[in-house]
């Protein structure tokens, strides 16, 4: 056999080798949705929200996400829409899905909270109302946390429309005690 046949035989190896690494990471398998969200006295709502972002930030590692912790104890995790989803469309992509389950893993290590998935659409669309399709974007993530294990009880689901750049984003509120009720009220807009 001739080097050069050798050669060839080796980078062929070589590249089945890495074919074999290279295949599509499965999603984390289903998490328990009989767990409660977890009720916080105030005294250790920094603690928590301090461990969330830190657990989401190590899941969401390699993606361009903006995590920020807010003054009420909240986690406000912007997500890319144009790494989630594909033009004019709500149909997650594989890379969202995988992110989605490790948000779910991660709400479910900390004991949940209420999470707000807030999807934004600009108007300059011909095909579909960006009101609509915010929806359905925002349907879609709430839809497969669900399925990852957040229970649906502490999903809620919201599309926006606005003259900015389309936006994907989860609010993670801490259930208190004394002030439970406002782990659900709806985000505002400058949340």
């Amino acid at each position: 056999m001739s080097p050069k046949h050798r050669l060839h035989i080796l980078i062929l190896a070589f590249v089945a080798g890495f074919a074999g690494c290279a295949a599509t990471p499965e999603l984390e398998g289903p998490i328990p949705t009989d767990q409660p969200a977890v009720v916080l006295e105030a005294a250790a709502l920094t603690d928590w929200s301090r461990l969330l972002a830190k657990d989401l930030r190590r899941g969401l590692r390699g993606l361009d996400v903006d995590l920020r912790l807010n003054d009420d104890g909240s986690v406000a995790v912007s997500l890319p829409v144009d790494r989630f989803f594909s033009r004019e469309s709500a149909q997650l992509h594989p890379e969202a899905m995988l992110a989605c389950s490790r948000i779910s893993a991660a709400l479910y290590r900390h004991g949940g909270g209420v999470t707000h998935v807030l999807a934004s659409d600009n108007t300059d669309r011909d095909l579909e109302p960006a009101s609509r399709l915010a929806a359905r974007r925002a349907d879609s993530v709430v839809a497969v946390l669900n399925i990852s294990g957040v229970p649906a009880t502490r999903l809620r689901g919201e599309g926006r429309q606005t003259d900015a750049k389309p936006q994907l984003r989860l609010l993670v509120r801490p259930v208190v005690r004394g002030a439970e009720a406002s782990a659900w009220r709806p985000p505002g807009a400058g949340e």
